[in-house]
């Protein structure tokens, strides 16, 4: 009897898994707690750092409330059980901030390193706005009343060499630094989701995903970025993966980039960019970006690039990978460039474009080769230069098609910047032009109406 009691016992441990804990932590708790109910939550991370968090068990932030130490998953979950950090109660996220607030003064002691500094919430810029001597801290004006904030700690959500990882409604706030500065930090990791959560006034990346597979990021937000940082020196989200992997897997869904331009306007930041021998393929779906574009590379990797969906506004766009697929993105007021090979736009809506005297005077660059534009929308704005065009035309020998797109302005539907175009150096099929289109050929006195474009071969009816 004592035998069989004791098999059973055994079945029971070995068939179903111990139940899972849920550790709670909130700014009025207690250290000292057990850390196992919201009425007996710890204060401060540092009680998690002792404990061994097992596949299912799960660590819950009080909303509203503000921890300065970096939040360090160490534990690995499973498929079927992973570890979750989460929000509970009401209020704003919880949030983990990079940042120190001092006493309101246009000069104080700053022993430690300062990144930027925040005043009401805005990054001054520096030397402009201030400058650190030695460990005193000098600003150039200061209102009477301020809030101050010293940037100090960059990667406030940081997930190393981790897996099957679930964080949910959690913001990284205040982690700007120059050439650094990431909100989220996913590297080396594998199976990690990310949901709902927030990153605000970050660096180079708000979410960095490196050197990770197997990572989704559902309905992210990043908002205001540090400024100065130039050209292509801060994006939203990146995915990076050197050449020691290979095959390396992202997903972003519904997520949102707003509040995101230099503010000095020398250089537009991104919303997504992607890079690295090691990336095997990204899918992007529901992006909304305002003010900020996107990149997409895959000449090292030879990744499959996806994104469809998605809206951009008041931003370029730039494919300068190979077969990429965009499919029913609207780009408003930017320019799409095409730098790449046999990349596939299709269902797409390129609109308001006014680019001016930019780079090759047209809402549509072609700059690549084997290109396919496919049931588009292009649309000048109304304000746009007379030299304006829908498409530009680069070199000779693109082999672009545009083939059942409509231009739906008046103005130039095509600029080429080279001299003797014909249909054998690229093709368009049954496209819809405005009966007044022009089509400006380098060279040419004048430019072409529909019916001497189609003279030379191209929309034949």
């Amino acid at each position: 009897m004592l035998l069989r009691t004791i098999a059973i016992l055994f079945t029971l441990l070995t068939a179903s898994p111990l139940a899972a804990t849920t550790y709670f932590v909130s700014p009025t708790g207690n250290d000292a707690a057990d850390g196992r109910s919201a009425t007996t939550a710890w204060r401060t991370i540092e009680p998690l750092k002792s404990v061994e968090l097992a596949p299912g068990d799960s660590v819950a932030f009080a909303r509203g409330g503000v921890w300065r130490s970096p939040l360090e998953p160490r534990h690995n979950g499973t498929a079927e059980a992973p570890i979750v950090f989460t929000a509970y109660g009401d209020g704003l996220p919880p949030r983990f901030d990079g940042s120190d607030e001092v006493p309101s003064a246009r000069e104080f002691a700053a022993a430690q390193g300062v990144n930027a500094i925040l005043l009401n919430g805005v990054f001054l810029r520096t030397p402009a706005d201030w400058k650190l001597e030695g460990e005193t801290l000098r600003l150039a004006a200061m209102p009477t009343t301020a809030s101050v904030r010293l940037v100090r700690r960059e990667n406030m959500v940081n997930l190393q060499q981790v897996e099957h990882i679930v964080l949910r409604g959690l913001w990284a706030d205040a982690t700007a630094k120059p050439h650094g500065g990431y909100g989220f930090r996913i590297e080396g990791c594998r199976n990690v989701t990310l949901e709902d959560c927030l990153a605000t006034r970050g660096g180079k990346h708000h979410f960095g995903v490196i050197n990770s597979t197997d990572v989704v990021l559902r309905r992210c937000r990043a908002e205001l970025v540090m400024p100065d940082q130039g050209v292509g020196g801060a994006s939203a989200f990146v995915s990076f993966s050197d050449r020691r992997r290979q095959g390396d897997v992202s997903r972003y869904e519904d997520c949102v980039v707003q509040n995101y331009r230099d503010a000095t306007e020398k250089g537009q930041y991104a919303a997504f960019v992607t890079h690295g021998e090691g990336i095997g393929e990204i899918t992007i779906t529901g992006l909304v970006a305002y003010g900020a574009g996107f990149s997409l590379n895959n000449r090292e990797s030879g990744a499959k690039l996806r994104i469809v969906d998605s809206f951009v506004e008041d931003a370029s766009v730039g494919i300068f990978g190979n077969e990429c697929e965009v499919s029913r993105v609207t780009l408003r007021r930017g320019v799409l460039t095409l730098d790449g090979e046999a990349n596939r736009i299709s269902g797409c809506q390129v609109i308001e474009a006014n680019p001016g005297f930019l780079g090759y005077q047209s809402a549509v660059v072609n700059t690549g080769r084997r290109n396919v534009l496919e049931d588009c929308t292009i649309r000048l704005d109304p304000a746009a230069k007379s030299f304006n065009a829908g498409i530009a035309l680069v070199h000779p020998q693109s082999e672009l098609t545009w083939r059942n797109c409509r231009f739906a302005s008046t103005g130039s539907a095509v600029r080429t910047w080279f001299e003797d175009v014909s249909a054998a150096g690229c093709r368009a099929v049954a496209n819809h032009y405005p009966s007044a289109t022009t089509f400006i050929v380098k060279g040419a006195e004048k430019p072409l109406s529909v019916d001497e474009w189609r003279a030379l071969g191209f929309d034949q009816p």
